[in-house]
């Protein structure tokens, strides 16, 4: 049979923010004050809506529909974000409203008391130069200053806890959780642990504690938490390492063909992200296995949507799946696709 050809028309292109000035044709499409537009016709004289900064509102729109639809108009409304665009930039405004504020209330604060500001400034000089100075001073106050150096003294205390990694595979054995924890202070530490629950992992009176827990085989998240006693202050910091069943992906005739290691994706707590795929045969279909807590709604291949099938319910090893096959087949070749959402 000959090749045919047909003139299917012009497709929409997306050119993203809009450029004043910038030749648009029909069917390009623009992002401009959180909203999309598509063109309805060659060269456009306008913008799709016009924004006054001074009263932070739209003054005018250019389309031909939606709520604010002309005759005139010159442009399609494919997506209206601009409510909540407006939204954030009144957001800022009220944050330079409280910026404001705080320089106020900051102004009054630095022209309070100067009997008070002078002793606080005279216990910082202390601390600064010697802790031991101020040590022997605070052994011969009284306990209303006592309290000021434990405030001090806690407004200078900070605590923190990393975990490696921060999600591991549920139900499986063989993965060793490191922590970390540190301390910043001016004070001295009496005690310093990390803990699993009630049981201790490790513990010290050092600013650095480091720790491990090989015992990881389960199928509920591990909250740690460190704590530590500074000066007769108590402080705590708890991190989370984040249980999940595996996630599988490839290109196959099949959907089970890839469960197995070698098209398991690294330990996630959501399916977004970038994966290489290999199809290896053509025909194939590409595949993504994700516990049936997790969704895909959206995919993109070079920019492109990449559709799935309806998802099927699976099993694998005793786990409730959601298993997405493509609707559409590949020759042989290598890929990423981009999980969206």
């Amino acid at each position: 049979m000959p090749l045919q050809t047909r003139n299917i028309g012009r497709i929409p292109v997306y050119f993203g923010d809009y450029v004043p000035g910038r030749a648009y044709q029909e069917k390009n499409r623009v992002t401009l004050y959180g909203s999309e537009f598509q063109a309805a016709k060659d060269n456009p004289s306008k913008a799709p809506l016009t924004y006054d900064q001074s009263t932070h509102k739209i003054t005018a729109w250019n389309v031909v529909n939606g709520d604010h639809a002309s005759t005139t108009g010159e442009w399609y409304i494919i997506s209206n974000g601009t409510d909540a665009w407006l939204s954030s930039h009144r957001m800022d405004d009220m944050e330079a409203h409280i910026d404001s504020s705080y320089n106020a209330l900051e102004t009054y604060v630095n022209t309070a008391d100067s009997r008070l500001q002078e002793q606080i400034n005279d216990i910082e000089t202390h601390i600064d130069s010697s802790y031991n100075a101020i040590e022997t001073y605070v052994k011969t106050a009284d306990s209303s200053l006592q309290g000021q150096i434990n405030d001090i003294v806690a407004s200078q205390t900070s605590i923190s806890l990393s975990v490696s990694p921060i999600v591991i595979y549920a139900s499986k054995s063989g993965q060793t959780v490191s922590l970390s924890s540190e301390i910043t202070t001016i004070g001295t530490i009496s005690s310093h642990k990390i803990l699993k629950g009630s049981t201790t992992i490790s513990s010290g009176t050092s600013s650095n504690l480091n720790g491990s827990d090989p015992s990881t085989n389960t199928t509920n998240d591990i909250t740690y938490k460190t704590e530590a006693v500074i000066n007769g202050i108590k402080i705590s910091k708890e991190s989370t390492v984040y249980v999940r069943y595996p996630i599988y992906f490839g290109a196959a005739a099949t959907w089970n063909a890839i469960n197995n290691d070698s098209h398991k994706a690294s330990a996630k707590t959501s399916p977004v992200g970038t994966y290489n795929i290999t199809v290896s045969q053509n025909g194939h279909s590409v595949f993504f296995n994700v516990p049936s807590e997790m969704s895909i709604t959206k995919a993109t291949v070079s920019g492109f949507d990449m559709p799935f099938k309806p998802y099927v319910s699976k099993t694998i090893d005793g786990k409730e799946y959601k298993s997405y096959e493509s609707a559409n087949t590949y020759t042989t070749g290598t890929f990423d696709v981009v999980i969206v959402h």
